[in-house]
């Protein structure tokens, strides 16, 4: 019976979407809100080579091409290997999604935002899915959850 009972968790694990936001062992979100107009943080999020500016976790960033559905770059972390990534949900000028690999895995970085009374709510959500999901939420999952807050609030202020 536990077994079984792990089985279906996994299960249900690799079948959550980025777009629900609950806090897990292997996904969990932070939320900013600012005055500054969406635009001004999509553009920051769109500005791949300058992401270092206002995110302490990152040497580098590039992009090949566009910023677009399908677009693919690289990251060199402050901790670690390169690390090669893939636009794999995108609605302009709202939210995207990007996937990296990992040994058995990936890792998904998810930003959307919204705006409200003249205020402009914006989210990053991480998620690890496949059979090392845990594994790896285990031992990266702290650092970036730890790093969140800062880093957004890094963004809010570079504008």
């Amino acid at each position: 019976m536990r077994y079984f009972l792990i089985i279906i968790t996994l299960i249900m694990l690799q079948n959550q979407t980025s777009a629900q936001l609950v806090d897990t062992k292997h996904s969990f979100h932070h939320t900013e809100t600012t005055s500054l107009a969406p635009e001004s943080i999509w553009k920051a999020w769109t500005d791949v080579p300058t992401w270092q500016e206002w995110d302490s976790g990152l040497q580098s960033a590039t992009l090949e091409g566009d910023w677009r559905l399908g677009a693919k770059g690289k990251l060199t972390p402050d901790k670690g290997p390169k690390v090669k990534f893939e636009v794999v949900e995108f609605v302009e000028g709202q939210s995207y999604t990007m996937k990296m690999p990992l040994p058995l895995g990936s890792f998904y970085l998810h930003r959307f935002l919204t705006e409200k009374d003249g205020q402009t709510q914006f989210t990053h959500q991480i998620y690890f899915k496949g059979l090392t999901a845990g594994i790896f939420a285990h031992s990266m999952g702290e650092r970036y959850q730890s790093m969140l807050p800062p880093v957004m609030q890094a963004l809010i202020e570079s504008r």
